[in-house]
């Protein structure tokens, strides 16, 4: 296949540089033709007389349409979901794949069906594809992602111009209107307002047509379509709020790069609605990608094209590319979820499970495509499904793999953080101790405790009685049957989210975790070590029987995750412990928030019972689990504290 495409393709002269076969292969695709002038056209843009994309058809893959009659025929790809190769078990001791250093140098070796593919079609029995199927160690199931790729592609103004001839109704080979990129679920939010504001809103598709003879800007007019740069754009819901981020962009990220889906050296680039990141999404996604992540806006904007940039190997500024793929990322997908909201005309989810009619072929060669991704066999007979596995919430959606998420993160700063774990040294002309930052920090005997602060009066969810928590901690005694190993406590006061390096040094160290339920857990608890403690602290008014969000967002993914950090929580249930937020106190914003967002003070009963069963656990899984299974894990802020059932 590889060979064919290059007899019949060769590179262009106006494209940077030359590539293999591309990454986005359909065995047993048509040769589509794309060198046609256009018909009745008084003239012929310099776009129509280019070499045909290096995929011979992309039939269901752009379009979502195209594919002969019903029943999954049709003249397209053969699907071939139902390769061995798409079945190969997960090994636990691979390693995770890491960006690839010095990729600069070289923007095409082992892009194409050669090497380490961007996509990894199931037809593939490479060594290379099952080695990176192989690599999905240790999670559940890889996550699955409606993502839609598109060939010969430019980018302007956020608007995705498509220079195949099959969606130009002027073209002989005119197939079907370009369609819209549907974004289903993705709900978008402004800068500094969240969506507790009220004021969230569903995500506008982008504007997806043909190019014409009356391209405005000449970037498009006589696109130089780059093979380095290979875009994936984000589509994320709640982008400025920290966790629903992380878990639901970040963590799917990851899960198609272990499945082999996504490849390192691809850009990330985040849809904002032209709006700025912030340095934590920078900090989360940088090591999913080679390259420094962008905005769609500011990759579709008519800048200069010889800007310097840092998001591609190109080195300049590119908006007009061989490849790209789009991914929603409303959240974090199971495979039995997509199956039910597959989509008509090839652009169903990864994993999907067959379906008669509509796309045809392109169906088949997308599951086809995508189905290696999601780790398991798919069968294309008319109404079969796809396998099930993993740990699944209500409604089929999959719980992503938090812990291991962050530890990818945290392996991929490693060299960066602060040799002293942002912690002086004792010694002589060593700086003084810092209280809230003792020295007995670095010594892995004691128990370790980091209690999350936040100083800001302008933040949300405040512990107002953090000083007093701290000072508890640091004369917490031991229960009886701790043992000679029992060697006291060390505890620091930390604010996260100013230093993000040091965050991730101290955490990493840590073997106990105090936060109010908020980014905190996120920032700190996904950086220690496995099976470390998490104490989440709830306002009054936010639990699980109020708002399912409650344990979604933490205890069951952890539970999930074969319980890689050991969540303990306390919920307030005396409404005088908590104050309302500024929101609560302004009737502003969406009221089912504020109960989230109050601040509390936490009495120190319900803590010293929940940091006893810490110190006798330390990190033995099954003194944890017993604890748990007696309902000790969970518990209200009385005095003494009441235990707390499932659901609760």
């Amino acid at each position: 296949m590889a060979a064919a495409a290059a007899a019949i393709d060769p590179p262009a002269a106006d494209e940077r540089q030359a590539a293999p076969a591309p990454a986005f292969s359909v065995e047993g695709a048509a040769e589509a033709d794309f060198t046609n002038p256009l018909a009745a056209a008084g003239e012929q843009p310099a776009w129509a007389a280019q070499p045909a994309p290096t995929m011979p058809d992309d039939r269901g893959l752009q379009d979502g349409g195209g594919g002969g009659g019903g029943g999954g025929g049709g003249g397209g790809a053969p699907d071939a979901a139902d390769d061995d190769a798409s079945a190969a078990a997960a090994d636990p001791s691979a390693p995770p794949l890491r960006p690839v250093p010095g990729a600069a140098a070289a923007c095409s070796p082992q892009v194409g069906n050669g090497g380490a593919s961007l996509v990894s079609s199931s037809s593939s029995s490479s060594a290379a594809g099952a080695q990176q199927q192989q690599a999905a160690a240790a999670d559940a199931d890889p996550p699955v992602v409606r993502c839609r790729l598109f060939e010969k592609t430019c980018l302007d103004h956020d608007s995705l111009v498509l220079y195949s001839p099959r969606h130009n109704p002027r073209h002989p080979s005119f197939r079907s209107p370009a369609r819209a990129l549907e974004l289903p679920g993705v709900r978008a939010d402004y800068h500094s307002c969240d969506g507790a504001w009220g004021t969230a809103f569903d995500y506008p598709p982008p504007l997806v047509r043909p190019a014409t003879p009356g391209e405005e800007s000449d970037a498009l007019a006589s696109p130089a379509f780059s093979r380095c740069t290979l875009p994936v754009l984000l589509f994320p819901s709640s982008l400025y709020e920290l966790g629903d981020f992380f878990r639901n962009t970040v963590a799917t990220v990851r899960g198609l790069q272990r499945a082999g889906l996504l490849d390192p050296r691809m850009t990330l680039a985040v849809a904002a609605l032209g709006m700025r990141l912030e340095p934590w999404h920078a900090f989360l996604l940088r090591p999913f990608s080679a390259w420094a992540p962008t905005t769609l806006s500011h990759l579709s904007s008519r800048l200069p094209s010889d800007r310097a940039e840092p998001y591609s190997p190109d080195g300049t500024h590119v908006r007009c590319f061989s490849q790209l793929l789009a991914c929603p990322t409303p959240r974090y997908w199971a495979p039995a979820a997509a199956a039910a909201a597959g989509e008509e005309g090839g652009s169903a989810a990864a994993g999907a499970a067959g379906g008669g009619g509509g796309g045809g072929g392109g169906e088949a060669a997308q599951r086809g495509l995508l189905a290696a991704a999601a780790g398991r066999r798919v069968r294309s007979n008319g109404g079969g499904g796809g396998g099930t596995g993993g740990a699944e919430a209500p409604g089929g959606q999959q719980h992503p793999p938090l812990w291991a998420t962050g530890q990818d993160v945290l392996e991929h700063y490693r060299r960066e953080l602060p040799p002293d774990g942002g912690i002086p040294v004792p010694g002589p002309g060593a700086p003084a101790e810092d209280p809230l930052y003792p020295h007995a920090l670095r010594d892995p005997s004691k128990l370790r405790v980091l209690i999350a602060a936040r100083r800001s009066r302008a933040a949300r969810a405040r512990l107002l009685n953090q000083e007093q928590v701290w000072s508890w901690c640091t004369k917490f005694a031991p229960p009886p049957g701790v043992g000679r190993a029992w060697n006291g406590t060390a505890c620091a006061l930390h604010e996260f989210g100013r230093d993000l390096t040091r965050d991730l040094a101290l955490a990493s160290r840590a073997d106990a975790l105090i936060a109010v339920h908020g980014p905190d857990l996120y920032l700190g608890g996904l950086a220690m070590p496995r099976r470390s403690s998490v104490i989440e602290l709830r306002p009054y008014g936010f639990n699980a029987t109020s708002d399912p969000r409650a344990d979604a967002y933490l205890r069951a993914p952890l539970r999930a995750e074969d319980d890689a950090l050991f969540w303990w929580g306390v919920d307030v249930e005396d409404a005088s412990a908590s104050k309302p937020g500024q929101r609560e106190l302004e009737r502003r914003g969406d009221p089912r928030a504020w109960p989230r967002d109050r601040h509390l003070t936490m009495r120190l009963v319900p803590l010293q019972y929940l940091l006893e069963r810490v110190a006798l656990t330390r990190r033995d899984v099954g003194r944890y689990r017993a604890f748990r299974d007696k309902g000790q894990a969970h518990v209200s802020d009385g005095a003494p504290p009441r235990t707390l059932g499932p659901g609760e």
